[in-house]
């Protein structure tokens, strides 16, 4: 959709390309994360779970 529509006004089949579209979108971002080396060169800590669930704390 180029704007042209307002979502809501657009038939099931443009509605379903454009959440398939955004789905997509979502997931390259989501790949595209590394937060450990983000963080890492920020010199911020976080928590994560390790396989038994339990917390660590990174650095």
């Amino acid at each position: 959709m180029s704007g042209a529509l307002a979502y809501d006004d657009a038939n099931v089949d443009a509605q379903a390309r454009v959440r398939q579209a955004w789905d997509q979108r979502m997931s390259d971002r989501r790949n595209g994360l590394d937060l450990a080396t983000e963080f890492r060169e920020r010199g911020r800590s976080w928590s994560e779970c390790d396989a038994d669930g339990k917390v660590l704390q990174c650095r």
